[in-house]
Formats: structure tokens, sequence, C-alpha cells
């Protein structure tokens, strides 16, 4: 993605390159997938003596914290796929309205 100049002062054009939002919502969703995989191999409590409190507390807040990050980028990846898709219906509709009528919106 890059942003141009736009022409006449007003707002610089969005340069989109759908090739690499796909790979961005790839990546994305394949980390989330990774995480929440090793995750599920995460050891569990034991028997840690005095300091068993504070360990479980410990891996709680990582088990939590790694749940939130498969989500954050589970949802990324669909508003990344969602943009993507935006821009290129727009980009299409643009080229349309171009070769049909002799310029954009």
């Amino acid at each position: 993605m890059n942003l141009a100049a736009g022409g006449g002062g007003g707002a610089p054009d969005l340069i989109v390159d759908h090739g690499t939002l796909r790979a961005v919502a790839d990546n994305l969703l394949a980390a989330g997938a990774t995480l929440a995989d090793r995750a599920a191999s995460a050891p569990a409590g034991g028997d840690h003596g005095l300091a068993g409190p504070l360990v479980a507390l410990m891996l709680g807040r990582a088990s939590e914290t790694a749940a939130r990050l498969v989500f954050e980028a589970r949802t990324l990846s669909e508003a990344v796929t969602q943009c993507n898709t935006t821009a290129a219906t727009v980009d299409s509709d643009e080229a349309g309205a171009y070769l049909v009528g002799g310029g954009g919106s």
C-alpha cells in the first residue's frame, strides 16, 4: 500500500497492492492458528510448593493473553480481507466508469 500525492492539492490517492494485502491477511490468520496450536500444548500447573499460586497466576495470564492474541489476529485478518475486497471493488467500479464515461467519480 502506498500513499501517492493527489492532483490539484486534494487528498492523496491510495494505491493498494491487493496481493500484499492478501499475504498480510493470510499471515495474520496463520500466526493466530500457530499460536492457538502452541497454546494447546502449554504446560499445566503442577506442584510448585510455595510458588504454586504465583506460577498458576502467571500461566493463567499467559493463557488469557494468548487467547486474546489469537482472537485479534483472526479479527485483523478479516478486517484486512474486507478492506482489500472493498478497495478492489472500488478500483473495478472506477475503471468501469472511466472506460464507459470517460472519467471516474
